[in-house]
């Protein structure tokens, strides 16, 4: 009878200590699942108000997954706790029942064992009803605490006071009043120190984020940087092509695209819109020299006037026709009018005559075109002298002028990049050009033809099964299959239906017809051809495993990149100044604890990783990687195993002793790093 009490009371507070685990784990989840709602929400706001096809963009896409992948991840948890949880108070209720029925069955006098197996069971549960209550309590204190004061000083003041309560529920199952007070004040401590620890994480996983984050922005960086330098060092070498045709000369080209940059880097012109500009002088007659004078005459009208790029071109237009046409009409004039140029002013003041004198010779066709143009060019120049100078202090001509550093950048690695690819290119072409290339076309002629053969066979057996539903003929493809059967069986069924004539039997016809597709996918999946299709892949897949597996180096870079960005604040080293040397210094952090650094009394075979920290100790050697590696090539002296008073009656037990001694000397390794 004592042993099964023993057990009984046992079970009851297992129970009991199941479901006080269960109720704090549900209200931790509780409190993890409103930060999971907080995050969400505010991944969504980053996301709505970031630019489509922006870096941000792809970086709040990125966080909103992740948002919503972590709620989800809380809510199932706090579901299946909240479950177990249910199931926990279900059983001690069951428990606290037989225990009030083996009591009333026992008849005993108050004060006997039924009694005090009783008074143990009532003081369990009114305990586990007082920490399910104060949990609760907790927690909602802790998030107010963290809404007012942030989300640490809500962590500590929930963990210290959910263990509290858990402790003073504990302390008062067992001594009432003074193991109540002694269990709050544990379970308080036992609190913060778990808020510590909560708090730490939090923190490191902010910094794993934030230096994975800067990571990725800075090698974004620099891969945006070349591939826009790709496309810029492109552009110019077509560019030099085109000026060596309209300059006579590669010479002459370079000089030139020379000028175009260093001009592009003190104005608000940019590269581009310079060589286009400068296309069109040439086109109408203008000799290289004149390009760069004319072209400051004209930006700094531009640049007075509040001209666009499409404006600028549009007088070079207009000058360079009348340039090559030897002719100032209206026409030719009226583009410059149009944007605020006072031709008639320039013209007049040129050729000391009145504004209405020179209308009527440009009517009559009586101004020489080049003149003209010369004379407008000139006064422009003089009107607008600095104007660029002006404009490039400003905020858009800074950022323009800006914007024409950076493409350089851009295009020095651009430049690089295309010029050490080109032969790259060079040599693809060539090897696509020659034996190799026809031998690929005629095997990926043949793969094609392989797929296409598949396709027809599985749309042949889709229109076949139709058919044999309709008709009620089975084709010869589906002929002795194991859907030939079914295939009349629903033919029989469609000719029923095809006769009523309803809309309920069209729609039982359809169904019908998507079962005999259903079938002869089936059918297909089943065919000789996807078989050999099937086994191909899973043979292909079978050996790309084994051949991965040949060499670290293949596989591993992958788990080393998320294995380093699973380092956390506590693997972080810093380098500092000590009398002249550099050491390592580990950074300084609350609750650090230098012995908890690894350390290795048994010996080191071999270092895993660089910056690897340990904590050694005095005899104790470190050698150096040179030394390491001279004893390797070296070689080392040899290890004797002896086995003795084994028995080996088969060859079996011959691998099963290697295995085992395999086994045993990997645990050895795995014990010494």
């Amino acid at each position: 009878m004592r042993s099964a009490n023993q057990a009984f009371r046992k079970d009851v507070e297992d129970t009991k200590k199941r479901l006080d685990e269960l109720n704090n784990k549900k209200y931790s989840l509780k409190v993890d699942s409103d930060i999971a709602k907080n995050n969400l929400s505010e991944a969504r706001k980053a996301f709505k108000s970031a630019e489509e096809g922006s870096a941000d963009y792809e970086k709040a896409l990125l966080r909103l997954q992740e948002a919503h992948f972590d709620q989800d991840r809380v809510a199932n948890q706090l579901s299946n706790v909240s479950a177990a949880a249910k199931q926990a108070e279900r059983d001690l209720k069951a428990l606290n029942d037989t225990g009030s029925k083996l009591d009333n069955q026992a008849g005993g006098p108050p004060g006997g064992a039924a009694a005090n197996q009783a008074g143990t069971l009532s003081s369990l549960a009114g305990a586990g009803a007082a920490a399910m209550v104060g949990n609760l309590i907790s927690h909602m204190a802790g998030t107010y605490v963290g809404s007012a004061y942030g989300r640490e000083a809500g962590t500590y003041f929930d963990s210290a006071l959910s263990s509290g309560v858990m402790g003073a529920a504990i302390g008062t199952a067992i001594a009432p009043g003074i193991g109540t007070a002694i269990g709050a004040v544990l379970g308080g401590v036992v609190g913060l120190f778990e808020g510590s620890r909560k708090v730490f994480e939090t923190k490191d996983e902010g910094f794993k984020e934030y230096y994975q984050a800067l990571y990725d922005e800075v090698t974004q960086t620099q891969t945006a940087a070349r591939q826009r330098g790709t496309g810029i060092a492109a552009s110019r070498e077509q560019d030099r092509i085109s000026f060596t045709t309209l300059l006579g000369g590669e010479p002459n080209a370079e000089r030139f695209l020379s000028d175009m940059v260093d001009f592009a880097a003190v104005t608000p012109f940019d590269y581009g819109a310079l060589t286009d500009i400068s296309k069109t002088l040439l086109a109408y007659g203008y000799k290289q020299n004149e390009i760069i004078p004319l072209l400051t005459k004209i930006g700094d009208t531009g640049a007075t006037l509040g001209m666009s790029t499409a404006d600028m071109n549009a007088i070079a237009v207009s000058l360079g026709r009348m340039e090559i046409s030897g002719k100032a009409t209206v026409r030719y004039l009226q583009p410059l009018l149009d944007r605020g140029i006072d031709v008639w002013g320039y013209l007049a003041e040129a050729g000391g005559k009145t504004k209405e004198e020179v209308i009527e010779m440009v009517s009559q066709g009586l101004v020489p075109g080049a003149e003209a143009a010369k004379a407008i060019a000139d006064y422009m120049g003089a009107a607008g002298a600095g104007g660029m100078a002006k404009q490039a202090e400003t905020f858009a001509g800074l950022t323009e002028t800006l914007g024409d550093a950076m493409a350089e950048i851009d295009n020095a690695i651009g430049e690089g990049y295309n010029r050490e690819r080109s032969q790259g290119l060079r040599d693809q072409i060539t090897w696509l050009s020659g034996d190799s290339g026809e031998q690929l076309q005629n095997a990926y002629a043949m793969i094609g033809a392989w797929q296409a053969s598949l396709d027809n066979l599985q749309e042949q057996m889709q229109r076949d099964a139709m058919t044999a539903v309709m008709t009620g003929a089975v084709p010869t493809t589906l002929k002795g299959t194991d859907a030939e059967d079914r295939l009349r069986a629903l033919a029989g069924e469609y000719a029923e239906l095809s006769k009523d004539g309803t809309k309920e039997a069209g729609a039982e016809m359809g169904a019908l017809l998507a079962e005999a597709q259903a079938i002869a996918t089936n059918e297909f999946h089943a065919s000789e051809g996807f078989q050999m299709q099937l086994s191909t892949q899973l043979d292909l897949a079978n050996r790309i495993k084994n051949d991965s597996a040949l060499n670290d180096a293949y596989y591993d870079a992958g788990y080393q990149m998320g294995e380093q960005f699973s380092l956390g604040l506590k693997s972080a080293v810093v380098f500092g100044p000590l009398d002249g040397a550099v050491i390592y210094q580990m950074p300084q952090m609350p609750g650090f604890d230098i012995d908890l650094l690894p350390g290795h009394a048994a010996g080191l075979s071999r270092v895993p990783r660089d910056n690897y920290l340990a904590l050694l100790h005095e005899g104790e050697e470190v050698r150096t990687a040179r030394e390491a590696r001279n004893r390797d090539a070296s070689g080392a002296q040899p290890i004797a195993i002896s086995i003795y008073g084994l028995t080996v009656r088969e060859d079996a037990d011959i691998d099963k002793i290697a295995a085992a001694l395999a086994q045993r000397l990997a645990q050895a390794r795995m014990l010494a790093v």
